[in-house]
């Protein structure tokens, strides 16, 4: 069962001097969910609300209570991508929905 802890709101925007042109902005949610005795750490993004990434613990593909994790993330958040720490790589990957393995992967090596 997946328990929220915290939703909070992030805008980060460009705050330098020059106002006439953003460099960059993002704005979206932070979560901070609890599955069984773990916590994790997610976000979103507004412009792409159905992408969900998991930023903490970075091995979530390697614990049992994922299957719940993605499976609440993809109900309740309306993800139909999930996004993880992917160590091989050194960044995220995609994780599939289905199987919880690397969709960018030959050897599976980072499969959970």
């Amino acid at each position: 069962m997946v328990k929220v802890l915290s939703k909070s709101r992030f805008d980060d925007v460009d705050d330098s001097d020059d106002k006439r042109e953003v460099r960059y902005a993002y704005r979206g949610w932070f979560y901070v969910v609890k599955v069984d005795d773990r916590t994790y750490k997610l976000r979103t993004y507004d412009t792409d609300p159905e992408t969900g990434i998991v930023s903490d613990p970075i091995r979530v593909w390697r614990y049992s209570e994922t299957r719940a994790l993605v499976d609440w993330m993809v109900t309740e958040l309306g993800c139909n991508k999930i996004d993880a720490y992917r160590p091989s790589l050194g960044g995220y990957d995609t994780l599939d929905t289905k199987t919880l393995r690397f969709l960018n992967t030959d050897d599976g090596a980072d499969a959970w």
